[in-house]
């Protein structure tokens, strides 16, 4: 299935759709999807349960974040990660926003983009690791995943979710 098809099922997947769930175990994010707003118009009736998991995750204004966390009641920039915790304070404000849209690019990055240009991106090519990202919807595991800055997409189950 080339690119432009999966983004085309993705967007109908996580168009609305919120994080419900984020989860950092030291050097990876989990984060759940649901949907918080009930509406007529979703190409499915529910899916129970969409999971991200990713090593590398990069958040809108990041860099910024990073300039002004030293200036704030006390400065975190001394501990270890600190930018994973600023990942965190952008992903709690990103949760239960929803979802605009949603881009897998050739290079297997995964971006999910917000209203007011927020977006979170999941990075397809990551050193040093066994493995950069997938994507788990309901009972089917590793539906989308990143090889490397490849995509590997089950297409026959990507399809199936849509109901």
């Amino acid at each position: 299935m080339d690119i432009e098809n999966i983004n085309i099922i993705l967007n109908k997947i996580f168009k609305g759709l919120s994080i419900s769930n984020i989860n950092y175990s030291i050097d990876f994010w989990n984060l759940e999807f649901s949907r918080h707003l009930e509406n007529e118009f979703y190409e499915f009736k529910e899916l129970n349960k969409i999971v991200l998991t990713a090593h590398e995750i990069e958040v809108c204004n990041e860099i910024e974040w990073k300039k002004t966390i030293s200036k704030g009641p006390f400065d975190i920039s001394d501990s270890v990660d600190y930018e994973e915790s600023i990942k965190a304070m952008i992903l709690f404000h990103l949760a239960r926003l929803p979802i605009e849209s949603v881009e897998i690019k050739k290079n297997a990055d995964l971006f999910f983009k917000y209203s007011k240009n927020r977006f979170l991106k999941i990075n397809g090519i990551v050193e040093i690791v066994d493995w950069v990202w997938w994507l788990d919807i309901e009972q089917n595991e590793k539906i989308i995943m990143s090889e490397f800055g490849k995509i590997a997409c089950d297409e026959k189950i990507l399809k199936s979710t849509l109901k």
